[in-house]
């Protein structure tokens, strides 16, 4: 327990007469003085209450000193040590104890009276100089207390020697073990990644095998369905090559008919011409009448003027025109019933364009349009004309014109 010394008390110890009770002392303590002013006396002293027993005798029968230590609590322990003659006794705190208990007490407090490592006297530090290695060694394990431990020591170190080789053993054995474990284990990981490979490779045989026979049930429905396709397509073409030829037939039939009726069409035309001829006077009577009329027009020009400046201002969509202003027409006498027949209709580039001019303006104004096509689109909803329209009209007057030369022919 930590402690330091704070007074030694003598009486009447060698040189100090009387009771004499020297201190407060420090944690850092200087004695200084004289010689023969009593400082060896007082490292006796001290030396004495520690329990040394090499010391000279005390001035009368009865000596004594005493040791007082202030320990870490604060409390006060007082060790003393009393020659009466030829004897001694011990005292901790007054009490008389044995001479065993005395020294483990100052033990405690960390003083070794074997190792004397409680005070330095004057030349020891010079013959500790002087020591070899060996005595050095010794009177450190005796300052220590190590050397009491030495026996054991050896004891210990030998079965630490001992326990080291059984370790080595048992490391090497485990390791040896850890590495065949290692092995083992790395064997098996390999076999059951072989075996798990194998299997992944019978189940995706299997399942290429049933991939080419999917596929290749597919393929064959589909050689099966094209096939019919193809008969059925081939079927087809027979039977409307059975028809052609009989079409043709009829074809070359009505050639012939038209030849004749094409040379009567001639003689009636030339019948005409005379007649038209003959008529031509009441044409100039009916020119004469335009030309009345067509003062009356004037005015409806200048009406017509002011809406085909609105039909001409439209831009979008883009490039729609009168179809007045594109038209050419020769006599410019017939300029009027141009403008009559044309009726403001717009002409537009597509069909798209020419819908929207009809019924999508923004104003919400309807007006007639046409597409470039010949698609007319009227604002009132109708719509005729058109590549499709006249590929319809066409074949109905192919038709019409054949069963009228076909009426012709019976009845001739």
């Amino acid at each position: 327990m930590p402690a330091f010394l704070k007074y030694i008390a003598v009486d009447n110890f060698k040189s100090y007469w009387g009771s004499q009770k020297i201190g407060p002392l420090k944690p850092f303590t200087a004695v200084i003085g004289p010689n023969g002013s009593g400082k060896s006396n007082f490292m006796d002293a001290i030396s004495f209450v520690m329990g040394e027993k090499n010391i000279v005798s005390a001035i009368s029968r009865s000596a004594s000193v005493t040791a007082i230590f202030e320990l870490e609590d604060g409390i006060e322990k007082s060790f003393t040590r009393v020659v009466l003659g030829s004897s001694s006794e011990n005292r901790i705190d007054e009490e008389t104890v044995s001479s065993q208990q005395y020294l483990s007490e100052l033990e405690r407090l960390g003083i070794n009276t074997k190792a004397k490592n409680f005070l330095v006297f004057q030349g020891a530090v010079e013959s500790i100089a002087l020591k070899n290695p060996k005595e050095r060694t010794a009177l450190f394990q005796e300052i220590s207390r190590s050397g009491i431990l030495k026996e054991e020591y050896d004891r210990l170190k030998v079965e630490m020697s001992q326990a080291e080789a059984d370790t080595q053993l048992t490391y090497n054995k485990k390791r040896n073990i850890a590495l065949e474990r290692k092995e083992t284990k790395m064997e098996k990981e390999e076999a059951e990644k072989y075996q798990r490979l194998k299997d992944e490779l019978a189940d995706k045989q299997v399942e290429l095998a049933l991939f080419r026979l999917y596929h290749n049930e597919k393929n064959i429905e589909l050689i099966t369905d094209e096939l019919q396709t193809q008969q059925q397509v081939v079927q087809r073409i027979e039977q409307s090559k059975e028809g052609k030829e009989e079409e043709l037939k009829e074809k070359k039939k009505e050639q012939g008919k038209i030849g004749r009726e094409m040379a009567k069409t001639e003689q009636e035309i030339r019948e005409i011409e005379t007649e038209i001829n003959k008529k031509r006077p009441t044409f100039i009577k009916a020119k004469e009448k335009v030309a009345h009329h067509q003062k009356k027009l004037e005015t409806a020009d200048k009406f017509m003027a002011q809406a085909k400046k609105a039909y001409r201002n439209i831009e979008e969509p883009k490039n729609v025109k009168l179809l007045y202003d594109v038209l050419q027409f020769d006599p410019p006498d017939i300029k009027r019933a141009v403008l009559f027949a044309t009726n403001n209709a717009l002409v537009c580039e597509s069909p798209d364009d020419a819908m929207k001019v009809a019924y999508e303006m923004q104003d919400d104004q309807r007006y007639d349009a046409v597409a470039l096509d010949g698609t007319h689109y009227q604002k009132s909803g109708m719509i005729s004309g058109g590549s499709l329209d006249l590929a319809r009209k066409a074949k109905r007057w192919d038709e019409k014109h054949l069963s009228n030369l076909s009426s012709r022919r019976k009845s001739g």
